[in-house]
């Protein structure tokens, strides 16, 4: 059968019209989900920070160990920043710049973190320390800068820390992580490792994520099936360590 030219120009341009049809909503949620980037990058970024664009979250935390630098810190390489920043982590670098900032205004009024969860002592943070290996070393380099140790396990450091000095206190050498001790919050009868471990708590923290609205679902064959268990299912949803509702089919 012949396709005569009228008919293959309508079929092209049909085709055309079809694509474009296709790729505005493809393009709109490509703008979306720039838009949210660019929304939760912003709520990252310091409003009085100054400087960028910034590439990405250490970029900022750089900037920031950069705006307040005095001393010996100004000699630190961008490369030295970097490891400073990923040992701190985003929660107690943001606490720095934010009592840095109430500082420089010289305000009478108490310092208050905008993250309520900070376990706060005065102008000091709760944290614990992660050491690499001399933990010797490692615990009199933070005795002298200030930093009042108050127990220490294995390689585990608790200690409250001068906030002005969390810059000082990361680029200690042997010094791992350093991370603020939020006090455990316990629902039910068990407390979970996995909430730290999987960095739940960060992401409850930084961006306000609590789980709501998540269905998650387990896949088991032993399930509420032992004959002489220390705890069922009804009493599991009583003590709040499972949901209430009606008994999975697992």
């Amino acid at each position: 059968m012949r396709i005569k030219p009228r008919h293959l120009r309508m079929n092209i341009q049909g085709l055309a019209l079809l694509s474009v049809l296709f790729l505005l909503p493809l393009s709109g949620t490509l703008q979306q989900a720039q838009a949210q980037q660019k929304f939760d990058f912003t709520y990252i970024a310091p409003t009085n920070l100054g400087g960028g664009p910034f590439n990405s979250v250490s970029d900022i935390q750089v900037a920031i160990v950069d705006k307040w630098a005095t001393g010996a810190q100004k000699s630190w390489s961008k490369s030295d920043k970097e490891k400073i920043v990923g040992k701190a982590g985003l929660d107690l670098i943001r606490l720095y710049h934010e009592f840095k900032t109430h500082e420089a205004e010289k305000s009478n009024v108490e310092f208050k973190s905008s993250n309520k969860d900070m376990p706060l002592v005065g102008t000091s943070v709760s944290v614990d320390f992660g050491a690499a290996d001399d933990m010797d070393q490692v615990v009199a380099d933070l005795t002298n800068l200030g930093i009042t140790i108050v127990a220490s396990a294995q390689r585990i450091i608790s200690a409250r820390l001068p906030i002005s000095s969390i810059p000082d206190a990361a680029a200690i050498q042997g010094l791992r992580f350093i991370r603020p001790a939020y006090y455990t919050v316990h629902v039910g009868a068990v407390t979970s490792q996995g909430d730290t471990a999987q960095k739940s708590d960060d992401a409850r923290t930084s961006f306000g994520f609590d789980g709501t609205g998540i269905t998650v679902g387990t896949l088991s064959d032993s399930f509420d099936t032992a004959t002489a268990p220390l705890t069922t299912y009804i009493t599991d949803t009583i003590t709040l360590d499972l949901p209430a509702g009606p008994r999975p089919n697992c």
